[in-house]
């Protein structure tokens, strides 16, 4: 059976970029959504934690090797900009303590994908259908996949595109 978005962790997960301080309110999206919102944001590497509106928790966060950059393709470091939810957990995760799996690529990076040539028309298709349906879109596209929140250390830029936390803190998280 497949569960939608919400079954898995009722969690929006935004991902400002570098450049800005944030892309919402997260504050006001807990409370007219009722979802846990998680709050990345790269410039400054924190992840806010809200819960019905009130920041309950600040971490600090290692990205992927190429920081500043948005996500574009398989295998340039960078962690994926915008708006994505939590599709599912793994615990415990044999490398990284816990691990959260988001829904990248989103509709945005598949649409400049698909016109930028990264991507054909068949598979910016099947990753909208997917999204619209709630279901996880393709992980296997030149787009990249498999972007995850996990533990593992959040002291430096590490990861091949991920989001890391310390352990202690993606236990927080990943609740």
């Amino acid at each position: 059976m497949k569960a939608s978005r919400r079954e898995f962790l009722n969690a929006a997960v935004y991902v400002a970029a570098a450049s800005m301080n944030t892309l919402i309110d997260p504050a006001t999206h807990a409370e007219t959504t009722g979802e846990k919102v998680i709050l990345i944001q790269k410039a400054i590497r924190r992840v806010n934690l809200y819960r019905d509106s009130v920041l309950e928790h600040a971490y600090r966060i290692g990205l992927g090797g190429n920081p500043m950059d948005d996500k574009t393709r398989r295998g340039d470091s960078c962690t994926p900009e915008g708006e994505f939810h939590v599709v599912a957990k793994v615990s415990p995760h044999q490398s990284f303590h816990k691990l959260m799996l988001i829904d990248y690529p989103s509709e945005p990076h598949a649409l400049r994908g698909y016109r930028n040539g990264t991507i054909t028309k068949t598979e910016y298709d099947s990753i909208a259908s997917a999204l619209k349906l709630g279901r996880t879109p393709s992980q296997w596209t030149a787009l990249g996949g498999d972007i995850c929140i996990h533990g593992g250390g959040g002291d430096r830029d590490w990861t091949l595109g991920c989001v890391a936390l310390d352990d202690r803190d993606i236990d927080t998280v990943y609740e």
